[in-house]
């Protein structure tokens, strides 16, 4: 099986003046989503299931949390994401973790380098990131334990379908009469 990782969201500061411009949806031209959200979309929900025989992955820098857990939120839980930028540009260990992992605390590789071989000791610094990576970890699942999960019973398709109809104006919710005499909730 070959990887793949797309280019999402870059690390560097001029990464937003591309990547964060707004795109109007296909689907609702009411609503505006950033160019990296898109690619985030189209490789955790379109493109991974057309490519069975590859594993489709993101580039996604950890020096912007807020990116990566909208990234993260775009592509869904079983995206793998590449977050470089932790350590020498600046990118917070557990900011980045929290932001980029799913709530099983995986899906993420963190690459630190420098970190590593620029330090008197690269031996304890590798074995003191892994301990770092182990807490955060530790810390994105207690996190998602006590938050209540949200109803994921549905596929993206389907959730899109629903979201397609309520923005037509062809799904309503409420309390209506039919005319059987039979009360609906839409």
């Amino acid at each position: 099986r070959r990887v793949l990782f797309l280019l999402c969201k870059t690390s560097n500061p001029g990464s937003q003046e591309i990547m964060a411009c707004s795109l109007k949806t296909t689907t609702d031209d009411a609503s505006e989503t950033a160019v990296f959200e898109r690619i985030a979309q189209l490789v955790g929900n379109t493109w991974s299931s057309n490519a069975p025989e590859a594993l489709l992955g993101l580039v996604v820098g950890a020096t912007d949390p807020g990116a990566l857990s909208q990234a993260r939120k775009a592509a869904g839980p079983d995206t793998w994401i590449l977050a470089p930028g932790v350590g020498a540009q600046g990118g917070d260990l557990v900011e980045a973790c929290q932001a980029g992992m799913n709530s099983l605390g995986t899906n993420m590789l963190i690459p630190v380098s420098r970190g590593i071989s620029r330090s008197v000791n690269p031996t304890q610094a590798a074995k003191d990131l892994v301990e770092q990576i182990r807490k955060a970890v530790q810390q994105v699942k207690e996190a998602a334990a006590a938050t209540p999960s949200q109803d994921n019973s549905i596929e993206a398709y389907q959730r899109e379908f629903i979201e397609f109809s309520l923005s037509q104006g062809v799904l309503k919710f409420g309390s209506f009469v039919l005319k059987s005499g039979r009360t609906s909730p839409y």
